[in-house]
C-alpha cells in the first residue's frame, strides 16, 4: 500500500509539492513517510489566529499483488500541545476517455472537495474502512487539517510562553516496575515506550512466540526463558534496552532489583510508558521539560490491512 501526491500535469507525473496536491491527475510521486511537512507544512500566525483549515487529496494504490480486505485509516495526534484537527474521507477515483485516473480537483487549499464525507478519524476505534480494494486499484483520500483557536490562544499566552522560556530543561524519568515469568506467562506480552521522535514496542519472546508487529511502532525483542525471575526479567530487558535503545542516543537505563529507571538522554516531555499486556507497573518520577518555545507536531497516519 502506497500514497501518492495528486496534481500532475500529466497523469503519473512527477508532483512531489503537498501544497499542489489538490486533486487532479494523479503523480507518480508518493508521500514521504516519516518526514517533517510531508503533507501539511508549518503553521503560519494568520492560519493559527483565524483557525483556518487546508486541504489535501492523496491516493491510495494497492500494491501488495493481491486484493485486500478490510483495510483501516486513523490518524493520532501524540503532540505534547496539540493545535491540529484533521478530517479524513474516502472517494472513488474517476477515469477520463484516456484511462487516466484523477480525483476532483480544488481551486485551493482552502476549498472543500465537493463529492466528499469528511470526518474525525482520530485513534483506530474510529477508523474509516475500506471493505475491499483490489490490486493495483486506487482510492482517494481527502484530509483536512483545521487549527484549534482556543489552543493556540493558551498555547501562546504569557504565562505559558514565560514559563516555557524560563523553566530549567530535564529529561523525562519514569520507573517500571517487572514482574516474574509464571510458565511462559510474558511470552508474546508487550509494552509500549517513546522518546520524542520515536515510538517503539518492546516485545518477550521465550524462542516459540510471534512478534505482535504493532502498527507504527518498531518492536524491540527480549528474549527470555519460561520461568524467568523478575531479577532475571529486568536485567534482560535492561541489556537489549541498552543496546538498542541507548546507543541510539534516546535512553539511559539504570536497575534496581526488579525496577528499572528510563531516563530520556534528550530534555523535554515525552509520552509515559504503557505496560500494555505485561501487567507491569510504570510511574513517572521526573516530567521532562524544555525551553524550546517552538512546537513541531507529531501526527502519525495509519494504514493497516
Amino acid at each position: 500500500m502506497r500514497l501518492f501526491f495528486t496534481g500532475a500535469k500529466v497523469f503519473l507525473g512527477v508532483q512531489i509539492n503537498p501544497t499542489l496536491s489538490l486533486g487532479g491527475l494523479i503523480s507518480s510521486s508518493p508521500v514521504p513517510n516519516d518526514a517533517i511537512n510531508a503533507v501539511f507544512g508549518s503553521i503560519s500566525e494568520y492560519q493559527a489566529s483565524n483557525g483556518l483549515k487546508e486541504v489535501r487529496a492523496l491516493v491510495l494504490k494497492n500494491e501488495t499483488g493481491a486484493d485486500v480486505n478490510n483495510i483501516k485509516i486513523w490518524y493520532e495526534n501524540n503532540s505534547a500541545e496539540s493545535i491540529s484537527n484533521f478530517k479524513m474521507g474516502l472517494v472513488t477515483v474517476g477515469v477520463d476517455a484516456c484511462g487516466d485516473v484523477f480525483l476532483e480537483k480544488i481551486q485551493n487549499a482552502q476549498t472543500s472537495p465537493i463529492y466528499a464525507s469528511l470526518t474525525d478519524n482520530r485513534n483506530e476505534p474510529n477508523s474509516i474502512i475500506i471493505p475491499t480494494l483490489l490490486q493495483d486499484e486506487y482510492i482517494g483520500l481527502w484530509i483536512e487539517r483545521s487549527i484549534n483557536t482556543s489552543a493556540v490562544k493558551k498555547y501562546n499566552s504569557c504565562d505559558n510562553l514565560y514559563a516555557k522560556h524560563i523553566l530549567e530543561e530535564k529529561p523525562h524519568i519514569q520507573e517500571l516496575t517487572v514482574i516474574p515469568d509464571n510458565n511462559g506467562s510474558l511470552s508474546g506480552t508487550y509494552f509500549f515506550i517513546n522518546s520524542k521522535k520515536e515510538r517503539f514496542y518492546i516485545w518477550y519472546d521465550n524462542g516459540s512466540t510471534i512478534n505482535p508487529n504493532i502498527a507504527g511502532r518498531e518492536g524491540v525483542k527480549i528474549s527470555i526463558l519460561d520461568n524467568d525471575t523478575d531479577l532475571i526479567i529486568a536485567l534482560k530487558t535492561k541489556a537489549q534496552l541498552d543496546l538498542i535503545l541507548n546507543q541510539r542516543g534516546l535512553f539511559n537505563i539504570s536497575i534496581n532489583t526488579n525496577i528499572l529507571t528510563i531516563e530520556t538522554i534528550d530534555n523535554g516531555i515525552v509520552n509515559d510508558i504503557s505496560v500494555e499486556t505485561t501487567n507491569f507497573s510504570s510511574n513517572t518520577t521526573q516530567t521532562g521539560a524544555s525551553s524550546q518555545s517552538n512546537q513541531v507536531e507529531e501526527i502519525n497516519l495509519f494504514i493497516n490491512f
